[in-house]
């Protein structure tokens, strides 16, 4: 049994998991400045561990600057 990444990142079905790897290529896109296409291409796990610790550091910036 794997250790429930998938069900951890609110996925439940083909449908969603690609709206979400959508989205995910989409924010990392725009944070970054990078095409999609980067992020579309990138490993699922790879590319949840970019999101991930992207979002952190914009979180952080965002809290510095209040």
């Amino acid at each position: 049994e794997g250790d429930g990444f998938f069900e951890r990142i609110g996925l439940k079905s083909i449908a969603s998991f690609q709206k979400e790897i959508r989205k995910l290529a989409i924010q990392l896109s725009r944070a970054t400045y990078t095409p999609v296409s980067h992020w579309v291409d990138m490993p699922i796990v790879k590319l949840y561990t970019w999101y991930e610790e992207t979002a952190d550091i914009i979180k952080k910036e965002n809290k510095e600057n209040k």
